[in-house]
Formats: C-alpha cells, sequence, structure tokens
C-alpha cells in the first residue's frame, strides 16, 4: 500500500502472494494494514494470548487454504483421469471397430470367393448339360436315321416290281 507502516510493523508475503503484517511490539499477525495510532488513545498492555490467538487463526487461515488448493488439485488430477479413460475408452472403441470392419471385410471376401465357385459351379453344370442334351438329340437322330434306313431296307426288301405292272 501506499501508506507507510507504523513504526515496530513489518511486511510480509504468503505463499499465495497476500500480504500480512507482523507488530514486532505486540507479537500481533493480521492482514489488514495497520493504521498509525494518535498519542492519546489508550493502549491495553498485550497479553501473552493475542498472539497466540491470531497465529492460530492465521495457520487456521493457511491450513484452510492449503485444504482448498489439494481440494483444487484432486478436483483436476480426477477431471485428467477423466480425460484419459474417456481418451482410453475412445481408443479402444476404435480399434474394436476397426477390428469389426477387418472381419466383416474378411467375411465379405469369403463370400465372394463362394459365390464366384458357386458360378463357376453352375457354369460347368451348365455346360455338362448343354454337351449331355447335344448328346441326347445326336442319340435321336442317330435313332431315327437308323429307322429310316431300317424301313428303306425293308421296302427295299420288300419290294416288288411286278405289283406295278
Amino acid at each position: 500500500m501506499s501508506t507507510p507502516l507504523p513504526p515496530g510493523w513489518n511486511s510480509y508475503v504468503d505463499y499465495y502472494g497476500r500480504v500480512y503484517y507482523h507488530d514486532t511490539k505486540t507479537g500481533i499477525y493480521q492482514w489488514e494494514h495497520p493504521q498509525p495510532k494518535p498519542a492519546v488513545i489508550f493502549m491495553p498492555q498485550p497479553t501473552v494470548q493475542q498472539p497466540a490467538v491470531q497465529q492460530q487463526q492465521y495457520h487456521m487461515e493457511q491450513l484452510r487454504q492449503l485444504q482448498e488448493q489439494q481440494k483444487q488439485n484432486q478436483m483436476e488430477q480426477l477431471k485428467q483421469l477423466q480425460e484419459q479413460q474417456k481418451q482410453n475408452q475412445m481408443e479402444q472403441l476404435k480399434q474394436l471397430q476397426e477390428q469389426q470392419q477387418h472381419y466383416q471385410m474378411e467375411q465379405l471376401r469369403q463370400l465372394q470367393a463362394q459365390q464366384q465357385q458357386s458360378r463357376n459351379q453352375v457354369e460347368q453344370s451348365s455346360r455338362q448339360l448343354q454337351e449331355q442334351q447335344q448328346l441326347l438329340v445326336r442319340k435321336q437322330q442317330h435313332d431315327m436315321i437308323m429307322q429310316c434306313l431300317k424301313f428303306q431296307q425293308e421296302m427295299i426288301r420288300d419290294f416288288n416290281p411286278a405289283q406295278f405292272f
């Protein structure tokens, strides 16, 4: 502050950067900037308990601030842990999705291979059926030709030219 300290008073800065004051004559600690006392004011004799009570209050305030800082640190650590867990879960989910996609692609490849194999079998069966049908048609044609030849032979054998004259 811009106001000078009364004689016997010193200023200090605590761990958190806050200024507090100490009266070296009485041993009193306080947060407020001390004001010079008028000479006519009666000063009670300091007791031994006042500095101890103020020190206790100061230490209690320090303890409260430490507890608050610990709480903030714990909350920050908890937030970091939660964020790390979230990242880990996202990474695991991504890995699972990639594994599932890989598995599905492999299944698709296998199905495509099976379909191709089935097409090949159908084509082979179709060719065999066509060949069998061609053989059957040829056999039927052969049988018809043989029947015609047999009929012709019978006609020639049974031919009697005298029947026509």
